[in-house]
Order: C-alpha cells, then sequence, then structure tokens
C-alpha cells in the first residue's frame, strides 16, 4: 500500500504552529513581580559616607529558570546627584561563587548569568542588564518562582542623605517587558541563538517598600549644612559652612584616587584647573564631623 504523504507536511506545519501559539499564551497569562526588600540607609565608617541599599526581589505564578534580564530605576538627583552610574555611586551583587543573590548563581563552576551592564540612560535613571551563559540544558531546576527570591543587592551613594530617594521602577514602554525565560539547547550553555527563550509581557513592579528609614545623627544633620559654591565648576570653589573649626579636605576622583589634599582649609577659593572635566568626590573632616561632597568640574 502507498502512503500518500503530501498532507504530512501541511500537518507538520498546522503542529508547529499551535505549539508556537500555545506557548505565546502562556507567556501572556505568566507574569513577574519586582519589588524591594531590606531597604536601609546605612553609614559603614559612622557619617563619612551614606548609602541607600536594597534587595531586588522577583517572583513570577509560573515556575520558571530565568534567562536574560533588564530594569530601570528611577531616582532623586537631589539625594543622588545626576548620572549616579557615571558618577560611581552605584553597585550591585553579581557573579560572586557562593553568594546569597540570583545574579550569584554559578553551575560547575562556572557563572549562570554574564555581560553585566550599567548605564545613566538620563541624569536620574539608571539601567542594570544582564544576560545567560548556562540555560536550561544544564538540567539545572527553576530558579523564579511564586515566593520573592533575592536577584540583586543594590547600593548608591548619597550626596545628600536628608533628601527623600524617590526610588522606583519605570514601568512604562518601552522599559517593561525585559525579562526572559532561559534559553535551551542540548548542553549546559545556553544557546540563545537557535533555542531563544519567551519573552515575559506581564510585568508587576511594585515600589511601595522602597523608601528606607532614614539614619537620625548629629553629623548627619551637620554635614547637611556645608555647601560647595559654585556647584559645577570651572576654575575654583569655597566650602559654605558655619562650622568655625579647622578642616581638612582629601580630593578624589570617582575611582577612589588621592588627587589633592589641603590639611588646613582657610575659608578662600579653591583653584580646580589643574583638573579634568569630571566628578571628584571630596572627604572634609573637622574635630566633629566628616562627610563627603561630590564637585563636578565643568
Amino acid at each position: 500500500m502507498k502512503h500518500n504523504s503530501q498532507f504530512r507536511t501541511p500537518l507538520l506545519l498546522i503542529s508547529l504552529v499551535l505549539i508556537l501559539f500555545l506557548i505565546s499564551l502562556q507567556a501572556k497569562a505568566q507574569n513577574i513581580t519586582l519589588e524591594f526588600a531590606n531597604v536601609q540607609q546605612t553609614s559603614p565608617d559612622a557619617g563619612v559616607t551614606f548609602y541607600y541599599e536594597a534587595d531586588i526581589m522577583i517572583s513570577s505564578n509560573i515556575e520558571f529558570y530565568l534567562g536574560s534580564g533588564q530594569l530601570y530605576l528611577n531616582y532623586n538627583t537631589n539625594a543622588f546627584g545626576p548620572n549616579i552610574s557615571g558618577s560611581g555611586g552605584l553597585a550591585y551583587t553579581h557573579g560572586i561563587n557562593g553568594g546569597d543573590y540570583l545574579l550569584d548563581e554559578h553551575f560547575s563552576g562556572s557563572p549562570v548569568y554574564n555581560n553585566f551592564m550599567q548605564n545613566d540612560d538620563t541624569e536620574s535613571r539608571v539601567s542594570i542588564s544582564f544576560e545567560q551563559l548556562i540555560g536550561t540544558g544544564s538540567g539545572s531546576p527553576n530558579n523564579i518562582t511564586a515566593i520573592p527570591q533575592p536577584l540583586m543587592h543594590i547600593r548608591m551613594l548619597y550626596t545628600n542623605p536628608s533628601e527623600v530617594v524617590n526610588i522606583c521602577f519605570e514601568s512604562n514602554a518601552p522599559f517593561d517587558d525585559l525579562f526572559y525565560t532561559s534559553c535551551g539547547g542540548a548542553s549546559a550553555t545556553a544557546d540563545c541563538s537557535n533555542f531563544p527563550g519567551i519573552q515575559l509581557t506581564n510585568d508587576i513592579f511594585d515600589c511601595s517598600n522602597s523608601n528606607p528609614t532614614l539614619l537620625s545623627t548629629e553629623q548627619n544633620n551637620e554635614a547637611i549644612a556645608m555647601k560647595l559654591f559654585p556647584n559645577p565648576t570651572s576654575n575654583k570653589f569655597i566650602i559654605e559652612s558655619d562650622i568655625t573649626s579647622e578642616m581638612s579636605i582629601q580630593v578624589n576622583d570617582i575611582h577612589g584616587r588621592l588627587i589633592n589634599y589641603i590639611e588646613e582649609y582657610d575659608g578662600n577659593p579653591i583653584s580646580t584647573s589643574d583638573l579634568q572635566t569630571g566628578i571628584y568626590l571630596l572627604l572634609i573632616e573637622t574635630d566633629k564631623i566628616k562627610t563627603i561632597k561630590k564637585l563636578i568640574i565643568e
């Protein structure tokens, strides 16, 4: 008996279209939730520097293995200054073998996620993105569940720790729907070209827990009364303050390298003619306080 194969190809195509349609329906029904937890204001050096610290948590109504992702954070420039990534004021955990966060995950000694990037999208919005190295072929269990899991820990350097942070995820298009399920393939290494992950198109952004309790210290209040003027500047600046005690000034670039040191500041203008355009951090110290101020050279 002859078997007519002329109907096989259409049937296979129909089956393939149906499978893709069902996958699409599942992706649209699936959501992810991003939220803040363990939010606090910290000062590891007892009032010299202040940081905003928080865990970014992720969960989903359908379990899956996380692929690549990107999120955007808006913030108050009065609290952190503009362009926090470019100024070196933002850090986040990733790639630490044995770490507590999803972006620290390793498989057989290799990091599951790589190509970490952070960029200033605007002067008050920063993006954080990552890709995956290890895919579903590794056999690793789903790492996103209905129980919120810590995706990353962020730390942001304050320029004015008394200001409200106004930190929240950017939820409007085109800044949403930027997370994917894991790429596949037979090997452990993710084959995202031939077996791409599914884009998740139902994001829920929860910023209700993003505001920290401010540290209430005498040091903090005195430091806030100190001001650099003019700032930004191109050739010189002074420090405006009611403090009459001796004051030392240490000028560092954003990488922490010492640029200049003034042992006793006398109130006269400080020349910046030898400084290149950019952002500098001034450690100002008296017998009562220590504080850091950000100086912008144009």
